[in-house]
C-alpha cells in the first residue's frame, strides 16, 4: 500500500468523507499538493481492494446509499473505510 493510499484510508476511517476533503487532508499530512486524479486513483484502488466503500447521500431519505464498486468519477460521492476482512459492511445508516 502506498503512502497516499494509507493516508486516504486514514481519512475515511471513522466517518464519511468527500473526495475533496480527503484530498485536502491527505495533502496537508503528506506535505505536498495532491491532484484530484491522484486521490481518485487511490480511492479506486482501495474500493477495488475492499478496504473502502463509496456512498451517495440521498437527501430525501437522509441516509447514505452504498454503491457497488466505484462509478466514473468521485464528484458528489462520500467514502468510508470498511472493517478489515469485511468487504461488504453496510454502515449505510446515518
Amino acid at each position: 500500500m502506498s503512502d497516499l493510499q494509507r493516508e486516504v484510508l486514514r481519512w475515511v476511517g471513522d466517518e464519511y468523507e468527500s473526495a475533496e476533503t480527503i484530498r485536502e487532508n491527505a495533502a496537508r499530512a503528506l506535505g505536498r499538493p495532491l491532484t484530484g486524479a491522484e486521490v481518485s486513483a487511490a480511492l479506486a484502488q482501495l474500493v477495488l481492494a475492499g478496504r473502502v466503500a463509496a456512498f451517495r447521500y440521498d437527501k430525501a431519505e437522509e441516509a447514505f446509499e452504498r454503491l457497488e464498486g466505484l462509478p466514473d468519477g468521485v464528484e458528489g460521492l462520500w467514502f468510508l473505510a470498511l472493517p478489515r476482512g469485511d468487504a461488504r459492511d453496510d454502515r449505510a445508516a446515518t
